[in-house]
């Protein structure tokens, strides 16, 4: 979901949904984003899809207990294209450990304390500076405009391939 333009893009497949000691909070009846609270929340999905096929991610085989706060992926990968640069990311056997996401659905802080991933490969190519007026490329947020905070306590890669280049060089 895009909160700016209110696009949805984001389908899942073969997902269940596990809401454990459901509540409802008195503040309901004034605040109406906040109808369910549950004491333990359980998700599986056999694929996740985000984005667009040019920007976009795709998640397969993704549990997550609430309780435990573990997040494990099968794979992910992300395609991120802009007039400035590709971001490409592909990643396996990745499991996320003591996982927080609190705030607003458009505002999210999010706490991570630790990450592990078996082979992770990130590829990032920038455009050539001539193309643009010999200026450096402008930033993006690779994470999206929805995340206000991001912390990782500690990250372990057992393969790593990373790939930096300028568009148009050879490696």
């Amino acid at each position: 979901l895009n909160f700016y333009t209110k696009d949805v893009q984001f389908h899942t497949f073969n997902s269940s949904v596990f809401l454990k000691e459901l509540l409802i909070d008195s503040a309901h009846y004034s605040d109406t984003s906040r109808t369910l609270f549950s004491k333990q929340l359980a998700l599986h999905s056999d694929k996740i899809l985000t984005g667009s096929s040019a920007n976009g991610m795709e998640v397969s085989k993704v549990t997550f207990d609430s309780r435990s706060k573990e997040l494990v992926l099968s794979s992910i990968k992300n395609n991120d294209k802009n007039n400035d640069r590709s971001f490409n990311t592909k990643a396996e056997g990745v499991v996320i450990k003591g996982l927080q996401a609190k705030g607003p659905a458009d505002a999210i802080d999010i706490s991570i304390g630790n990450a592990t991933f078996k082979k992770a490969e990130v590829k990032v190519v920038s455009k050539n500076r001539k193309a643009n007026g010999g200026k450096p490329a402008g930033r993006k947020a690779i994470l999206g405009e929805w995340i206000h905070s991001f912390k990782l306590n500690q990250m372990k890669v057992e393969q790593l391939s990373l790939m930096v280049s300028e568009a148009g060089k050879s490696n």
